[in-house]
């Protein structure tokens, strides 16, 4: 840390240089106090807004990626960003979320603040076990949101991250008491993850099975096999499948599964969508041979995928974006009061391999 012996303002920020517009040797005192009054004006007084944090950071690039995005991307010549030496630049996350236009958006009780984007606001009166869950889910559509803007450079900052992994990502679905789910974001290591994709793809025989609609054999749009304990053969949608024996890396990967979220699996659906064409629609796994409170968990690996929920009841829709490496858990009651699908999408996306781990009666 250098100190200098006279005062060395910085006034290079445009809030500041307009705020002292016309004046000359501003002294310390007065910088401090233009300071506070220009975050007064742009942020949310605590007093009135409740304000449960700014989850962003800045992002920091090389001044080369700068010159490359800003070629690629032509009407993002105002893109806000800073030189901070060693031939890098600093973006404002905010205005990245600014420009998907999120200002106001609402999620659950938490809302994107309409002056300051990166700060978000608790609106509602509730525990904070659900404000945490809320903001959570906000935080994450915020990303989502944004896939397809050059805010593909947001990221999270570190002590919200460390949240996550501590946590565990509970998810509350609002309205609902009696369904729950938790997420494990990094469930396992990008190298691991890539590992088990190219393994799954190259080393289960893979199935195309058809279903009969209107009197026409129609392909579903996904590959997919079976895998249990004998006798655990499975039928949905006229489709049978009979059960293959687990492979050694694959019973491994259950008993994995099994001790992170406390429950007993004897079997796999083992799903692969090959690009964003491949989709699963709405649906519940509710068959019979699940038992009554069926509770799956999900493996993604490979590309990013979008996962949408609808209450049966009162169709509140909720999005998941299911990282690769993630592991999600849906417990009692979601097969019974929920409906689950995988959109297809018009974005192009890689492979995604999706092992949903069940237990037959």
């Amino acid at each position: 840390m250098k100190l200098y012996k006279s005062q060395q303002l910085n006034l290079s920020y445009p809030d500041l240089a307009n705020y002292f517009h016309g004046k000359e040797n501003p002294t310390p005192s007065e910088v401090s106090n233009a300071v506070i009054t220009i975050r007064r004006n742009k942020l949310p007084d605590p007093q009135f807004e409740p304000n449960v944090g700014s989850f962003f950071k800045n992002p920091i690039i090389s001044r080369g990626r700068l010159n490359s995005i800003l070629s690629k991307n032509k009407d993002e010549k105002d893109l806000p960003h800073t030189h901070i030496g060693n031939d890098r630049v600093k973006i404002s996350a905010a205005w990245l979320i600014d420009k998907c236009g999120l200002k106001g958006l609402k999620i659950g009780g938490v809302e994107v603040h309409k002056k300051q984007p990166l700060v978000l606001i608790n609106r509602s009166r509730i525990n904070d076990q659900d404000v945490f869950s809320n903001l959570t889910r906000a935080v994450m559509e915020i990303k989502q949101k944004c896939r397809r803007n050059m805010a593909f450079l947001l990221k999270l900052n570190h002590e919200f991250m460390e949240i996550l992994k501590l946590i565990e990502s509970k998810l509350v679905l609002e309205g609902d008491r009696f369904a729950s789910m938790k997420y494990w974001s990094d469930w396992k290591g990008a190298s691991d993850a890539e590992k088990l994709l190219l393994r799954s793809i190259e080393e289960i025989p893979w199935r195309q099975d058809y279903i009969h609609m209107m009197g026409k054999k129609i392909p579903i749009p996904r590959l997919q096999n079976w895998f249990g304990v004998p006798g655990t053969s499975y039928t949905y949608s006229r489709i049978t499948i009979p059960a293959l024996p687990f492979p050694k890396w694959m019973n491994a990967l259950r008993k994995e599964v099994q001790i992170t979220t406390g429950e007993v699996f004897n079997s796999v659906l083992v799903n692969y969508y090959r690009d964003g064409k491949d989709s699963n629609d709405w649906h519940s796994d509710d068959e019979k041979e699940l038992g009554n409170s069926p509770i799956i968990a999900s493996i993604s690996l490979g590309a990013e995928r979008i996962f949408h929920l609808r209450h049966k009841d009162s169709k509140e829709k909720i999005k998941i974006n299911l990282l690769n490496g993630s592991l999600l858990l849906m417990g009692a009651g979601i097969q019974e009061y929920w409906q689950h699908k995988l959109a297809k999408t018009a974005v192009s996306v890689g492979p995604r391999i999706n092992f949903t781990f069940r237990n037959l009666m």
